[in-house]
């Protein structure tokens, strides 16, 4: 074995180490959910303690935000890190979840969220597309990947274009499918009895 490929698989410990311990540090002490508010449901992955040096660790390797967050007097400084916006979120999912113990449904639903909402449109991403009736993720004019391409390619996308409204507020369907996964990931969320003494 080569110096460089030597170096290669340390650096690669070293990584799967530091992302082993910041989700071992989201699964005791952070939050990952899902927010409602009367308007939207918003992703969000946080954590809060009084270590500067980890709030910063996270912010440096998953991106995000850190704040202090006001306290009285007599107790110690809390500082606090978030990350939402849905890029983020999923950049910082794939380095964390293989290693999330606890978190790893709500990880999961998560996921499921982001990835199969358009945020845009608030319409889901996985439905029927128009000309080939298979179910899909839809890039466009309600096509799919593949019969976008073609309609590109066959300078047929006019066809498409022509009356097509991307539609503005939430489906039925849509609403039950984030309301579901909103309650899915509260569940799980629950604390449980404070300990005594």
């Amino acid at each position: 074995m080569c110096y460089n490929d030597c170096n290669m698989k340390r650096d690669n410990q070293r990584q799967t180490a530091l992302y082993s311990y910041l989700a071992g540090i989201i699964d005791g002490e952070g939050t990952i959910t899902i927010m409602k508010n009367p308007k939207r449901y918003i992703p969000l992955i946080c954590c809060g303690m009084t270590s500067k040096k980890i709030i910063s660790l996270l912010a440096e390797k998953l991106e995000g935000n850190t704040y202090i967050e006001h306290v009285p007097e007599n107790r110690k400084q809390m500082y606090r890190w978030r990350i939402s916006g849905r890029e983020k979120i999923l950049k910082a999912l794939e380095k964390i979840m293989p290693y999330l113990i606890e978190k790893q449904n709500q990880a999961k639903i998560l996921k499921e969220f982001i990835e199969n909402t358009n945020f845009r449109t608030g319409q889901l991403l996985v439905r029927k597309c128009q000309e080939c009736q298979s179910v899909k993720k839809i890039h466009g004019y309600n096509l799919c990947a593949t019969c976008l391409m073609r309609a590109r390619r066959s300078k047929n996308l006019n066809k498409y274009k022509s009356g097509h409204i991307e539609p503005r507020f939430l489906s039925t369907q849509e609403i039950r499918r984030r309301e579901e996964l909103y309650r899915n990931i509260k569940k799980l969320n629950v604390r449980g009895v404070a300990a005594t003494k």
